[in-house]
């Protein structure tokens, strides 16, 4: 039987795990983090939450338009921390590269999120080549407002935890993720896409160039146009570990062939 779950707006206390830092002077580690000395003394004060994912993790894939072969993919986590007005910030990062009936595709997602609660603070969209655009969003949590840097637009946000289209696959990674579970989040950073729907499907064996993995398939709906917008069909396998790496991914997008991105190296 289906459970379906609605994540708190706040502070999400279920999944928040308070990891107490110690005092840090220049450059150093904390919860096993590499801490820039320039984010110092924002650091100091700040329950990290307790995530699966670490700083460098760096996952290739192979990107298919349908049948064929069209380029490289990967999701990455950089190195080091980075800080958006003081907020001590994960800047992540997913990619696609490749061509496809002659033209080019150079898409990059960049998305930057609070250490303490993944809270999308900065959300970057280029995409280069087919279906060229390019976004830039200032996100404000605690203000509950966002601002597109490249048009004069703004809005607000229905929860002082926004999520972005790219931050979502990091956040769901944390989630317990039982089959059968529905969640129901009221946290996409544009209050009129939300909520956004995280179905917990199945487990599945699966077989990529990384090898075979035990994974749990879940189901993400955006109501927004892109990769796991809805009528997407989107499917993310995640191991069935405690580190819930991504192995595959299928989506269908209205204007396109089907795209499967198929882990081939952990880095």
């Amino acid at each position: 039987m289906t459970r379906r779950m609605r994540a708190p707006i706040g502070a999400m206390g279920l999944l928040l795990v308070g990891l107490p830092a110690a005092a840090q002077h220049g450059n150093g580690s904390r919860n096993g983090i590499q801490i820039d000395e320039s984010l110092a003394l924002t650091t100091d004060s700040v329950a990290f939450m307790d995530v699966p994912f670490e700083l460098g993790e760096e996952l290739t894939y192979e990107v298919k338009f349908g049948w064929w072969t069209v380029g490289e993919g990967f999701l990455r986590t950089f190195p080091e921390l980075e800080a958006i007005r003081g907020n001590p910030s994960y800047r992540v990062q997913m990619g696609l590269e490749g061509k496809s009936g002659g033209a080019s595709v150079d898409y990059t997602f960049d998305s930057w999120m609070d250490v303490r609660n993944l809270a999308s603070h900065r959300y970057i969209q280029n995409q280069q080549g087919f279906n060229s655009r390019y976004r830039e969003y200032d996100i404000f949590p605690r203000q509950r407002r966002w601002q597109r840097l490249d048009v004069d637009q703004a809005g607000r946000t229905p929860s002082d935890v926004p999520l972005d289209q790219v931050s979502f696959i990091w956040f769901v990674r944390t989630l317990p993720l039982q089959v059968g579970d529905e969640y129901v989040l009221n946290q996409y950073f544009k209050e009129e896409d939300n909520p956004v729907i995280i179905r917990v499907l199945r487990k599945e064996t699966i077989e990529v160039p990384a090898g075979t993995f035990e994974c749990i398939v879940v189901e993400p709906i955006i109501r927004t146009s892109g990769l796991f917008g809805d009528g997407g069909q989107a499917e993310i396998y995640f191991t069935d570990d405690d580190r819930r790496l991504m192995v595959y991914m299928k989506s269908r997008v209205k204007i396109l062939p089907d795209i499967h991105l198929r882990l081939k190296e952990i880095g």
